[in-house]
């Protein structure tokens, strides 16, 4: 599978990996490009980082973890607030919470 400019793939011990880079605020095309990635690969960690994320892709996001098994993930960055990604983090590996969005 090709993989686009801005993505990366790689790999957690066994566990595939993508990480979408975007400069820009999140958009359909982008969500639509994460998903045909991870599907193409069988990737289990979705990270897409974004310079400000839309309500209706967080919503996406949440939907997709929620709809998922526990196996994959999906990440969403945005901004640069490291206490918010440190405290949702923690979050997540508590199993409290089953998103991160980092604001």
């Amino acid at each position: 599978m090709e993989i686009a400019s801005g993505c990366a793939l790689t790999k957690l011990g066994k566990r595939k990996i993508i990480i979408e880079n975007q400069l820009e605020s999140t958009n359909h095309e982008h969500l639509g490009k994460i998903i045909t990635y991870a599907s193409g690969i069988d990737a289990e960690i979705i990270i897409w980082i974004v310079k400000d994320a839309r309500d209706e892709h967080l919503q996406a996001i949440n939907w997709l973890n929620e709809h998922t098994d526990e196996k994959i993930r999906f990440f969403l960055i945005s901004g640069n607030n490291k206490y918010t990604f440190i405290q949702n983090f923690y979050q997540y590996k508590n199993r409290k919470s089953k998103t991160i969005i980092i604001n």
